[in-house]
């Protein structure tokens, strides 16, 4: 329990059909969890400040969804030292609205800094706390228990089909890489890394919303680790996968 408070406002609207911004800024005016420096000094959370912007544009033909594009672009400050950590991520799509299944296909970049020792400034991400699925923020199913939202550079490819009202599948590919070798505060193992390539991700969601009431959802992942975290695990490390199925009934 790092005894974390977070305070802030967040702004969003819609300018024009289809396009969407927003904006958030967050302060923490409390917590105890530390971040650990390259001179082995430690610094605490409490004095971050965040500045969050996002834009959305979806771009409708004949009152359907086709193209989509959005980005969000993140930096963190502190008031007490010299950071500056950054985080943004961009995303293009496409939907196939008038065909069976309404495919859609999308490629998204997302970053979020490592710290560099040969700066001054701390440029560490801070992920505080990040939460959702890997279709929204969280950056994969296996390789997000392994590398939370910090030092990670990832490129998604994913794919979207309806087979009916009640069913959506969503298969992803997953590239994952370190943004430095230097990962203190990270998976202990990989506080200090010879390689930046933490390795691929195939996964498989499917939802089936049955009725208003109950809700099914599955998933299956197989993870390649990468040469960071073989060799982390002393060079030998097996592919590996998970699977979970979750079921929500409403009253």
């Amino acid at each position: 329990d790092s005894k974390t408070i977070i305070q802030g406002v967040n702004v969003q609207t819609n300018l024009y059909d289809g396009i969407d911004i927003g904006l958030s800024y967050l302060t923490v005016p409390k917590s105890t969890s530390k971040y650990y420096l390259p001179d082995g000094s430690v610094q605490v959370r409490d004095g971050l400040r965040v500045v969050d912007g996002r834009f959305r544009w979806q771009l409708l033909q004949n009152g359907k969804p086709s193209w989509l594009f959005a980005t969000e672009y993140a930096q963190q400050t502190h008031q007490d030292f010299n950071m500056r950590a950054q985080a943004s991520s961009y995303e293009l799509a496409y939907q196939w609205a008038n065909i069976p299944m309404s495919p859609t296909l999308s490629y998204r970049y997302a970053s979020f800094s490592g710290d560099d020792p040969n700066t001054q400034k701390y440029e560490r991400w801070d992920p505080l706390f990040s939460g959702g699925n890997g279709e929204q923020w969280v950056q994969g199913i296996n390789h997000f228990k392994v590398v939370q939202n910090s030092n990670l550079i990832t490129h998604r490819v994913q794919a979207r089909f309806r087979p009916s009202q009640k069913v959506e599948i969503v298969p992803q590919f997953w590239l994952f890489k370190a943004d430095s070798k230097l990962n203190l505060g990270g998976n202990p193992a990989l506080s200090f890394m010879d390689s930046t390539d933490y390795g691929k991700e195939f996964s498989t969601t499917a939802k089936y919303y049955y009725s208003r009431n109950l809700y099914i959802h599955g998933q299956l992942a197989y993870t390649q680790p990468g040469a960071a975290v073989k060799s982390a695990l002393g060079g030998d490390a097996k592919d590996w996968w998970s699977s979970m199925l979750f079921v929500r009934y409403a009253f």
